[in-house]
């Protein structure tokens, strides 16, 4: 099957992809020369932008599957999702002390408000490399 644009639904959220190329798949995805790639004597020049290239579209990826699956997950319940931004006010650069406060915090939030509250979290460095922390909660 090939497609070019593709409709996706997370809770009651609707997104429609569309893509330059044809995508395929099943039978229609057999590639030509499938295996190993041969190797150049310059591939190495390419390989650290290749690789931050490649880093920066898995995590896109991944932040995007987070967000749908919270959209799925928490509409289920006929609940809206909540997203916020967490930022230290000075310039933190360590992630085990921030990840540290943060399990603090949540605990503090669940014993106050005695519950227990259901989040994803993903701890991310802006371009000052300052630690900034985005919450869903559902």
């Amino acid at each position: 099957m090939r497609y070019r644009h593709k409709l996706i639904k997370s809770g009651g959220v609707w997104e429609l992809l569309s893509y330059e190329k044809e995508v395929a798949t099943g039978k229609d995805a057999v590639r030509e020369n499938a295996g190993r790639k041969k190797q150049s004597d310059h591939d190495w020049i390419n390989d650290a932008e290749t690789k931050m290239k490649n880093r920066s579209d898995v995590l896109y990826r991944a932040r995007k599957q987070v967000f749908n699956q919270a959209n799925a997950n928490a509409n289920a319940w006929n609940e809206q999702p909540k997203f916020f931004t967490l930022t230290y006010a000075e310039n933190m650069q360590d992630i085990k002390q921030s990840n540290y406060n943060f399990k603090k915090f949540i605990q503090r939030l669940n014993y106050t408000l005695k519950i227990k509250l259901k989040y994803t979290l993903d701890p991310t460095m802006d371009e000052l490399t300052e630690i900034k922390t985005v919450v869903s909660e559902w």
